[in-house]
């Protein structure tokens, strides 16, 4: 099986995707968790009435360390950049949002 391509797990591109899919997914889990009566958009409004939202991202973006250190282990140091890449984007976007109440 010579002729298979092999997914190049070492991009930029991976390790921005995941970073930015963990947390979300990560969220979605607590949500369905803890909150499965309450649709999507009920829940954003619980979260941001209580302001808990900034706190549930910075939370949930945590685990980005580890596939970060993951990403780091396996020596695939484009894939980590792109994790980085997306934990500042998550913060970006908690700063945008604590500006902006």
């Amino acid at each position: 099986m010579s002729g298979a391509m092999k997914f190049n797990f070492n991009t930029i591109y991976v390790g921005l995707t995941g970073g930015l899919v963990l947390p979300t997914l990560l969220m979605y889990i607590y949500w369905q968790v803890n909150y499965d009566y309450m649709d999507l958009n009920k829940f954003f409004a619980f979260t941001s009435r209580g302001e808990i939202h900034i706190k549930l991202i910075s939370l949930f973006t945590a685990p980005n360390l580890g596939l970060f250190f993951l990403f780091i282990w396996k020596n695939y140091n484009l894939a980590a950049r792109g994790v980085l890449g997306s934990t500042f984007l998550y913060a970006l976007l908690v700063l945008i949002v604590k500006l902006a109440e």
